[in-house]
């Protein structure tokens, strides 16, 4: 890397780290500790107001239950019917990540706490490898079970061994793992630095952000950076630049003695830089890792430089109180002070005056004093009597302020409350509120309740969206190829390198949102149970189920599979062995389904015999007159047959007659002639 660039990236580096130690509001942590404002005086009251802790902290529960009391916090939405399942599962597993893996309740807490103590506070996320060191000791080793372990150790030192040919090998092995997780860490805001005029709360496009910390020779070497890199920052590095930020949540300085090396500290910088590394007119996002001023650039193990282009800035921020145009907005703190300040100031003075009021101081003539005079005086117990030896001591009695005071800090307490939204109210601490009508007290509630909303809604579509948005992108893109969570009481095996680029992602908040939702689920379920008593097929098993399981964890039950299974996962339903009522009623009910089929056979049966006699009867009848129309055809064919004959021999006596005529007239012709 040539050394103008990396002169351009220690500029960045040194002017956001310096523009940000100067809008450091250290001040405002003191005062959410309740710190001495440093112009107290002797002999006078030095109490401090709370107002500042009071607020934080009466605003901070309301918060976190948005964030935390049931349903999930957030939810990737589908881009299509057959998407859902799919988004189901990354959002399951994202949530997982964070809450599970990286014990999210406490980084949302210190996240949040971190915010309305000190204008903004910060998150940052990706995976971390880091390096454990294991002692390991072997005995009664084989040459081949030693090459075995040695195979499978990786990076190793071995310590001590002995024995081999013949004997048994002992061998004693210093082994290096190496764990890569996904981290989730919310560090303070003294650690932040920044482009200078940056104007908005995200970090998306930001020139030069990062962070400046302090970290140990072995955490570095642990995260793989050389070990002549390490040492050359030690050497180079300038201890003294901006340490006042370091120190600003401790009154105590502590002087560190180092026993070992690896336990020195230095101090870091972890820079996300755009500049164009390439000369192509376009900047690209640079991970840079340096010390000293910026521009002193440490080094991986084997000699480059540790400057890497990545695609995203992994750091998330958020802040109460938006201000246009600005990244830095304000705090509960910050809104708060002035108040404290004055309720502090007007409280130290009453309570001098009650103390003056108690002890008041005497005047006297001291030349009428006796020997314990002076005494008594300097000792003024309540009710001590002062020997005077004659002489009359005058009380200077100044007047009360209370009855000012007490009106003037009621004033302010209102004027806190409405700055805020955190009431006496909503926290159940006004002893008057039964005197006042419950409208006027729900209105004030409602009144401070959109405003703790606002907050979080706020929180929620700033820092939180990033922070969510930022996790799935690096799971998506990172190391992890499978992840077995179990979900829903089921265990699924996820690869999230094949999950899509989401870009539309719901983050829950709101109480009444809540109930509303619950208040929707118990009615859906009331329409379910309708339909399937009409006997409607738009609703099944799996269908009362999945609203079930939604129902549960709207109500704080993560895990459906302790109440219930799945349909899709239950095997085919068994016949059930019914009870003795059950056996009494399906008995009768045999019997008489055994009657009425006896008397429907019965008269099966019947009607069979009835058409099967109907049919013979009509068979004979149709025989019978099958009998007669052959008689009547036989006759009348014996008639016929009778007239044949009969006509035969007429025409034969015809022809015989004939003949004998012709016979005869021959004869007479012939003769005739004769």
């Amino acid at each position: 890397m040539k050394d103008s660039f990396k002169a351009d990236i220690g500029r960045l580096i040194n002017n956001a780290q310096q523009w940000s130690a100067s809008d450091i509001r250290s001040d405002l942590f003191d005062r959410y500790m309740g710190e001495p404002y440093g112009d107290e005086v002797q002999g006078r009251s030095q109490f401090v107001s709370t107002d500042v802790a009071d607020a934080v902290e009466a605003i901070l529960p309301d918060i976190m239950d948005v964030f935390t009391s049931s349903e999930g916090l957030i939810e990737f939405q589908p881009v299509g019917p057959e998407d859902e399942e799919a988004a189901r599962q990354e959002t399951g597993i994202v949530e997982h990540i964070f809450w599970q893996k990286n014990n999210g309740f406490e980084i949302l807490y210190t996240w949040f706490k971190e915010a309305l103590i000190q204008q903004n506070s910060y998150v940052q996320r990706g995976w971390v490898e880091k390096r454990r060191i294991e002692i390991e000791e072997y005995e009664d080793l084989t040459p081949d079970e030693l090459l075995t372990i040695l195979s499978e150790k990786g990076d190793y030192e071995i310590l001590e061994s002995d024995g081999g040919g013949d004997e048994p090998i002992r061998i004693k092995l210093r082994c290096t793992a190496r764990d890569k997780r996904y981290e989730v860490t919310c560090f303070p805001q003294e650690e932040f630095f920044g482009t200078p005029r940056w104007n908005k709360v995200s970090l998306e496009g930001i020139p030069c952000c990062g962070r400046r910390r302090e970290m140990e020779r072995g955490e570095l070497r642990a995260m793989g950076f050389s070990k002549a890199s390490i040492a050359k920052a030690f050497e180079e590095s300038d201890e003294d630049q901006t340490e006042d930020r370091f120190n600003t949540r401790d009154n105590q300085e502590f002087e560190e003695e180092h026993g070992d090396e690896s336990t020195e500290k230095v101090t870091v910088y972890q820079a996300f830089v755009r500049a164009d590394v390439n000369n192509d007119g376009f900047s690209e996002l640079l991970r840079v890792w340096a010390y000293g001023d910026g521009s002193q650039i440490l080094e991986w193990e084997g000699g480059k430089e540790a400057i890497d282009e990545v695609s995203c800035i992994p750091i998330s921020s958020l802040t109460p109180y938006i201000v246009p145009h600005r990244h830095i907005g304000r705090s509960v703190a910050e809104i708060v002070d002035d108040i404290q300040k004055v309720k502090t100031v007007l409280l130290r003075h009453t309570l001098d005056n009650i103390y003056l009021t108690n002890y008041a101081r005497p005047h006297f003539d001291e030349n009428m004093a006796g020997e314990n005079t002076f005494t008594d005086l300097a000792n003024p117990a309540p009710g001590a009597p002062v020997r005077t030896g004659g002489a009359e001591v005058i009380y200077n009695m100044p007047p009360s302020v209370i009855g000012t005071t007490l009106p003037l800090l009621e004033k302010f307490d209102d004027l806190k409350e409405t700055r805020t939204g955190a009431t006496r109210y909503n926290q159940g601490l006004d002893a008057d509120s039964l005197n006042k009508t419950a409208t006027g007290i729900e209105q004030i509630m409602n009144a401070s309740q959109k405003k703790t909303l606002l907050i979080a809604r706020t929180f929620a579509e700033t820092g939180l969206r990033d922070l969510f948005m930022g996790i799935h992108r690096d799971l998506r893109s990172g190391p992890m190829k499978e992840l077995a969570v179990k979900l829903n009481g089921k265990w699924v095996s996820v690869n999230p390198r094949t999950w899509k680029d989401r870009t539309d992602m719901n983050v829950a908040i709101g109480n009444n949102s809540r109930e509303q939702r619950r208040n929707g689920m118990m009615l859906l379920g009331q329409v379910q149970r309708e339909l399937m008593t009409a006997g409607s097929r738009m609703v099944n098993e799996k269908k009362v189920y999945n609203l079930t399981a939604r129902m549960m964890e709207t109500f704080g039950f993560k895990s459906i599979a302790e109440f219930m299974d799945d349909p899709d996962m239950l095997p085919p339903p068994q016949p059930q062995q019914p009870g003795l009522q059950e056996q009494l009623a399906m008995k009768q009910t045999q019997i008489m389904e055994f009657e009425a089929q006896s008397r429907a056979a019965n008269d099966k049966m019947k009607i069979e015999a009835d058409h099967q006699f109907r049919m013979a009867e009509l068979a004979l009848k149709h025989q019978e007159a099958q009998r007669k129309e052959a008689e009547t055809a036989s006759r009348m064919m014996t008639e016929q047959e009778t007239l044949d004959l009969k006509r035969k021999e007429v025409v034969m006596k015809d022809d015989l007659a004939r003949d004998q005529l012709a016979k005869e007239t021959e004869s007479a012709v012939d003769y005739g002639k004769v």
